[in-house]
């Protein structure tokens, strides 16, 4: 018995409209949202820690973080914690001058990277920094397009049924 064409259509738009949706969902990128002290701050004291705000689950195993001073000396007082989308990093400044935030984050929705300079006094020289990059989701949108197109096909085969082609009658040749 063949499922009738309306069922097979309704499976195909079914798997497409779910297919779409997923790939709706994996357009952004990976951002950094929030910093403290954020880019370009001139601060009059020093911060006993930096904070960072993501968009999206952080992965402390796969991410590090580190501050320096203008010369390249670490500032980093010991290990960042993780809490979900929140990275605190204690720091141990003790002067005035200009100070930079390197981090790299693996989050659900990728990896981002990025630094931000802040400043301690007025007169404290702000690192060139300020900018952040993203990985690209290109490939996965790719391969769930594909897989898209491989569970339609697939649909529609199944549903098809099996082809049952009719025998042909053997005759006998006559007798010559």
């Amino acid at each position: 018995m063949k499922p009738p064409r309306a069922l097979l259509l309704g499976a195909v738009l079914v798997v497409g409209a779910l297919a779409l949706v997923l790939m709706a969902g994996r357009n952004a990128p990976a951002r950094l949202v929030a910093a403290s002290p954020a880019a370009g701050d001139r601060l009059t004291s020093a911060p006993h820690e930096i904070r960072l705000v993501f968009d999206g689950r952080v992965d402390a195993g796969r991410s590090h973080v580190a501050v320096t001073t203008a010369d390249g000396r670490l500032v980093s007082a010991g290990s960042f914690a993780v809490t979900d989308d929140t990275v605190v990093l204690p720091v141990d400044i003790s002067g005035s001058g200009g100070y930079r935030v390197d981090y790299h984050a693996v989050l659900d929705d990728g990896p981002v990277s990025g630094e931000l300079g802040f400043g301690i006094n007025d007169d404290a020289p702000l690192p060139a920094t300020g900018h952040q990059h993203a990985a690209s989701d290109g490939p996965n949108v790719a391969l769930l397009a594909a897989d898209a197109l491989l569970i339609t096909v697939a649909l529609v085969v199944l549903l098809r049924g099996p082809r049952v082609r009719r025998a042909h009658r053997w005759v006998a040749p006559p007798d010559l």
